[in-house]
């Protein structure tokens, strides 16, 4: 086992700081490099998302010396001693109240750092919590995603304050407003302006707290990947929003987020993702049918994804399947003993490798951009050696298709920023 140049520069800028976020585009190794920078003996904690406990796992008896222990349920946080690696989910971290002292550095590890975004939600509360427990021990916390803004520059601020790198990145959020182009909104909302943001200097404070590649720079040969979009038919109607409501559904496309718009869309979206199954199926089997091997089907809904992964020789994740089981799917699938995988773009879109396949279909997509971009490099990482194939289902005409695309266009454009592009 070795490590890429650049994944050595990765070891390097974590090694040198208390405090750092790597945000690598996926599939190049951030488990891996940081990983690597711990110290020999360290006292190691990792904090993921419950479904990618067992991969950490793998993966620090793979590159690591260390003693690995995954923590399970509520109450059973504790802080690792030295030599010892100790695995535990958001879910499950502990608040103030339960939070026991710690005496020695601890080197944390933050995967899928994006979850800490929101400093209203409780894992965010308990890990800030732990953040100030960590630094006055003398430990380390690094915090790792491949997308630092999901929806909007707001959750780039909430990743940096949870690495208590906020202020040294931007000094206030009155002046990272200022810089990346917020403005208020008609619903009193803050509304995030692309063609507004001082991209040189939004690009000045994210050098001095964050290190991050994209793959195009770093690994040119991973395969290219080719976009395509298939219209199915759907029934009259179906994902249909009344004519009333159109200026306020592209006012929520726009940044603004009125409450009845966001009820209409919901429901207009999850019947246009079940109202596509019948004719994406007729497509898989098209293509399977003309050989190539399997295939990656991802829906941003349950049912379009339970649909098509419960037919023969396929398998399905969601949100439902357990941890161990999801790993045996993909083991399976990786073995090339499956035809398919179908899955949830929020329970299989993040942490797996599911290189086996080439070839990937989106019934339908999920709002942000960069969810859909970690959805998309399951398939396009390294060990992948063909180029990589996505089709995209389509309803031409449809109100919520076109919407949803309007939306994605805007933030990718806000995302490039923060991407150097």
């Amino acid at each position: 086992m070795h490590l890429f140049p650049f994944q050595k520069d990765g070891v390097r800028f974590l090694q040198s700081r208390r405090r750092a976020v790597l945000t690598d585009e996926m599939g190049l190794g951030k488990t891996i490099q940081a990983l690597c920078a711990l110290p020999p003996d360290a006292a190691a904690l990792i904090v993921c998302p419950a479904s990618l406990k067992c991969n950490w796992e793998n993966e620090v008896n793979k590159w690591t010396d260390l003693e690995p222990e995954i923590l399970s349920g509520r109450g059973s946080f504790r802080w690792p001693v030295a030599g010892e690696v100790l695995i535990t989910n958001y879910e499950i971290l502990p608040d103030g109240h339960d939070l026991p002292a710690v005496w020695h550095p601890v080197h944390a590890i933050v995967d899928e750092a994006h979850a800490l975004k929101n400093y209203r939600a409780q894992r965010t509360r308990h890990w800030r919590g732990m953040l100030a427990e960590l630094l006055e021990a003398d430990g380390s916390a690094w915090l790792l995603t491949g997308t630092p803004i999901i929806t909007s520059p707001i959750d780039l601020w909430g990743l940096l304050e949870s690495a208590d790198l906020a202020a040294d990145a931007y000094g206030s959020f009155e002046i990272f407003k200022e810089i990346w182009g917020a403005r208020l909104g008609s619903f009193d909302q803050l509304v995030w302006h692309p063609h507004a943001i001082k991209k040189d200097l939004a690009l000045e404070g994210l050098d001095r707290v964050t290190f991050g590649r994209s793959r195009a720079d770093v690994l040119p040969e991973l395969p290219a990947k080719r976009w395509s979009q298939i219209d199915v038919p759907i029934p009259r109607g179906v994902g249909k929003v009344d004519l009333d409501d159109l200026a306020m559904l592209r006012s929520w496309a726009d940044g603004d987020k009125p409450l009845k718009a966001l009820g209409q869309i919901a429901r207009a979206r999850k019947e246009l993702a079940i109202a596509k199954v019948l004719g994406a199926i007729k497509l898989i089997d098209t293509i399977l049918d003309g050989g190539g091997g399997p295939l990656v089907v991802f829906s941003a809904h349950v049912e379009p994804a339970v649909r098509i992964g419960s037919r023969l020789g396929w398998a399905v994740i969601t949100s439902a399947t357990p941890t161990a089981q999801r790993a045996e799917i993909v083991a399976e699938f990786q073995r090339g003993e499956l035809a398919g995988i179908a899955g949830t773009i929020g329970a299989m879109g993040t942490g797996l490798t599911l290189t086996a396949s080439h070839r990937m279909i989106f019934i339908d997509l999920d709002f942000s951009p960069a969810i859909n971009a970690q959805a998309e490099d399951r398939i396009n990482r390294i060990g992948q050696k063909n180029a990589c194939e996505y089709i995209v289902c389509t309803a031409t005409g449809n109100t919520i298709d076109q919407l949803i695309n309007s939306s994605i266009m805007r933030k990718s454009q806000m995302i490039d920023v923060a991407k150097g592009e």
